[in-house]
């Protein structure tokens, strides 16, 4: 099992990558929150496509793995997806996009100002996006959105793929 998982972590993190730089450079990102939650789900859904493939593929070479089995080689994907998706965040933050974190507090700031929020709850909002949006912050998301999604996805899949069995 462990080169199928390995194959199929690596496309997964690539697609994710693919889609995180792509999505920059089609204009997602600076062109307002409704484009960045558009980019951000689809994301999310690249990834979740990509691990009911994968555990349907590493299924359909071992049927006779257990759920528990699939669980864990749904695991072993996520953990490769997760270094993936630090390495993406890293390379888009560094190089890609480093304004990332301020140009999130500007737009948070002027969505909560066109809602009449004004002063310091204003400020308080504008400081918390720095931080939600910050490196730490985006590293630590991206590695635990993976591991999450891949847990989630990983044991939906193998209920269904078990119970077809059946």
């Amino acid at each position: 099992m462990g080169a199928l998982e390995f194959r199929w972590g690596v496309l997964i993190g690539l697609a994710g990558l693919a889609w995180l730089y792509l999505s920059y450079y089609l204009g997602m990102h600076t062109n307002g929150l409704a484009l960045v939650q558009v980019m951000a789900m689809v994301g999310f859904l690249i990834q979740i496509v990509g691990f009911v493939l994968a555990l349907r593929v590493v299924h359909r070479a071992y049927p006779e793995m257990t759920f528990l089995e699939g669980g864990a080689s749904g695991m072993r994907i996520a953990g490769i997806v997760a270094i993936f998706s630090v390495i993406a965040q890293l390379g888009y933050l560094l190089l890609i996009h480093p304004e990332w974190p301020e140009l999130m507090a500007t737009e948070i700031a002027a969505y909560y100002e066109a809602q009449g929020v004004t002063g310091d709850d204003l400020e308080d909002y504008r400081e918390g996006a720095r931080t939600t949006y910050g490196p730490r912050s985006n590293l630590l998301q991206a590695a635990l959105g993976a591991l999450f999604f891949g847990a989630v996805t990983t044991l939906i899949t193998m209920a269904f793929l078990k119970r077809k069995a059946r």
